[in-house]
């Protein structure tokens, strides 16, 4: 038996005009298939905990969505699929999906193996993919207010340029795995799972969900102008070598910044906070994933 945790209002409406092909894909095939709708923010988690403990649940909405069944997954029986209805998808390209290709997502639901992949929590939430402290925050907080006619990609960039009118770069100090690795003002702190966040932004190029790290992307003192620049370098991957961004590789990493900044989690806003604590569990999510 499958069942599916569709949030309505994911993808700007894309989630709610899929959900007709997903069923009719179940049907054709004569496989069992049970349908739930979530209700508000959190209702995903509370359907997947009631559901039988070796249930596979899949997940049709974005990131958010995902974060949420995933919370009711970790550690046990249950297996999560992927269906990309978000406006990012950023954990479905990480799998080796498109980004937008739901037949593809219907396929690996449905003849897919079971991947163990490694899971993210801060401050004790888990997390699937990337928190993003600092700018990131701000973008995805930007997002959710961008016009409607703007999709994928499109929704982000809105986001970036509309927050860099009050661009901030506070002290921040970063332990990795017990060890000072970095102090001083940066812009944003993002601890990456996946390669790709915010619909398609290369923070950690080479990043995998089972390899038993975390990626830790700095960038620091950029200015305005430093930040436009690097933008391009940032969506195909190439920013790395550019003197104001640093990467590290993780278990543990404590991130410490001078004034509360916010975060967010797969897309899911955090309060500002001083101090974020993160650790990787790993190899504790089944997942089915592209043979």
């Amino acid at each position: 038996m499958h069942y599916l945790i569709a949030n309505p209002t994911a993808g700007r409406g894309r989630t709610l005009r899929a959900l007709p092909q997903v069923q009719a894909f179940f049907a054709e095939r004569s496989l069992p298939l049970t349908t739930l709708l979530t209700e508000a923010p959190g209702h995903a988690t509370d359907l997947a905990q009631a559901l039988p403990a070796d249930a596979t649940i899949l997940s049709l909405g974005g990131d958010g969505t995902l974060c949420e069944i995933v919370r009711a997954c970790i550690g046990n029986g249950r297996t999560v699929g992927v269906l990309p209805g978000g406006t990012g998808n950023d954990f479905a390209f990480a799998l080796g999906l498109e980004r937008y290709a739901l037949a593809q997502g219907l396929e690996v639901v449905s003849n897919g193996h079971v991947r163990m992949v490694d899971i993210a929590e801060v401050n004790g939430l888990p997390f699937v993919n990337a928190l993003g402290l600092g700018f990131p925050a701000e973008v995805a907080q930007a997002a959710q207010q961008a016009p409607r006619f703007l999709v994928g990609p499109g929704v982000y960039l809105y986001a970036i340029f509309s927050v860099l009118s009050r661009l901030k770069t506070p002290h921040v100090e970063v332990v990795v795995d017990g060890q000072l690795y970095y102090a001083g003002p940066a812009l944003l702190v993002s601890v990456q799972n996946g390669p790709s966040t915010a619909g398609g932004f290369l923070f950690a190029p080479q990043a995998n969900l089972d390899d038993g790290r975390l990626d830790v992307v700095i960038a620091t003192n950029l200015s305005r102008w430093g930040t436009v620049k690097l933008l391009p370098k940032v969506m195909k991957g190439r920013h790395l070598g550019h003197p104001q961004v640093m990467l590290a590789k993780a278990k543990q990493v404590s991130v410490r910044w001078s004034q509360p900044r916010p975060g967010h989690m797969d897309g899911e806003l955090l309060p500002p906070e001083s101090t974020f604590e993160i650790r990787l569990r790993t190899a504790a999510l089944r997942v089915l994933a592209p043979n």
